[in-house]
């Protein structure tokens, strides 16, 4: 099999995986949940945890 061959392959399934994937949303239990959503709720309450330390 030639790289060219083996590129082709490896594309295909590339792109196969990004159609089935949605990138950073997923879908559970009938919501799509915004995986931006959950970091930066953390921070935020990660931040709000620091300041009360602070204080």
């Amino acid at each position: 099999m030639s790289p060219d061959d083996l590129m082709g392959t490896r594309t295909a399934r590339v792109s196969e995986r990004r159609n089935v994937s949605s990138g950073s949303k997923r879908k559970r239990a009938g919501h799509v949940i915004d995986s931006g959503d959950i970091v930066r709720t953390g921070i935020e309450y990660g931040n709000e945890q620091l300041n009360r330390i602070a204080e």
